[in-house]
């Protein structure tokens, strides 16, 4: 979780469809990719979108866009997910630029889809990474098995709270040990920056907030990928208050919970 020293520079794309031209790919991102989408819908609006997703695949599959899963989070009645497969990341942006730019999608069902959604994440991950646990190896011992569905949460949920411990300590080591080496931030110009450039930013800020809160805190699990949401009072030592909403992103990576990627928006006073 980026906190309130970088909420004026972060930005949690929440609307629009296709990637933009601008966006780099990851260097290390060749191959076949899922792409992960949650969706915050308005409240009695899961069913009419449900409906909605399934009278648009045909539409997806004729710009062969591969629909691995799809439907409604089993933890609350306004989450849904969407996981669609690419060839690569050159791929996904021209399948998805062609499909969000059709007739069909402009004048069709576009704005039927958007007036449901409050708000929606989406991440991007090598289609690998749920499989290399299953025969991946332990740092310390040796074959790991992935965790339960009560492991992972329970996991996630305690270093969701040691994140902002780390945060409040200046214990910069911790997020060197547990933000992956791929880990994706979004800033609000637009640019990617990655674990090298993110822990730069952090120690190189002279405001860093000395306590945070935690409040409203959801956890949503996808097999071995959970996301953490949650508010989080803050106060520098000038007495500067404000309060962050963030969402991080954990996956199950080489037998531990990594966190790869963080996105954080500050809430307006009151």
């Amino acid at each position: 979780m980026l906190l309130g020293w970088l909420a004026s520079g972060l930005l949690v794309t929440w609307f629009g469809g296709a990637p933009t031209s601008s966006a780099t790919p990851h260097p290390e991102a060749g191959g076949r990719v899922l792409e992960i989408r949650s969706y915050n819908l308005k409240p009695g609006a899961r069913g009419e979108f449900h409906r909605l997703v399934l009278t648009t695949l045909p539409l997806l599959q004729a710009h062969g866009i591969e629909v691995v899963g799809f439907g409604p989070s089993l933890h609350d009645t306004t989450t849904y997910y969407l996981v669609r497969a690419f060839t690569d990341l050159t791929e996904r942006a021209r399948q998805e630029e062609a499909f969000y730019g059709s007739r069909e999608w402009r004048e069709g069902r576009r704005e039927q889809v958007l007036a449901l959604i409050e708000n929606y994440t989406t991440l991007v991950l090598p289609d690998t990474f749920l499989n290399e646990p299953r025969r991946g190896t332990s740092r310390t011992e040796g074959p790991c098995s992935p965790p339960t569905p009560g492991e992972a949460r329970a996991t996630v949920e305690r270093l969701n709270r040691d994140y902002l411990r780390a945060a409040g300590s200046h214990d910069w080591g911790w997020y060197r040990d547990h933000l992956s080496d791929s880990v994706v931030v979004v800033l609000g110009s637009g640019r990617r920056v990655g674990k090298s450039g993110f822990l730069k930013l952090v120690r190189d800020n002279s405001s860093v907030p000395t306590t945070y809160g935690l409040r409203n805190v959801t956890l949503r699990a996808f097999g071995l990928v959970v996301q953490a949401d949650a508010d989080a009072p803050w106060e520098r030592s000038d007495g500067t208050r404000g309060v962050s909403r963030y969402i991080d992103t954990y996956a199950w990576i080489d037998c531990r919970w990594q966190v790869i990627s963080a996105q954080i928006t500050l809430l307006p006073p009151g």
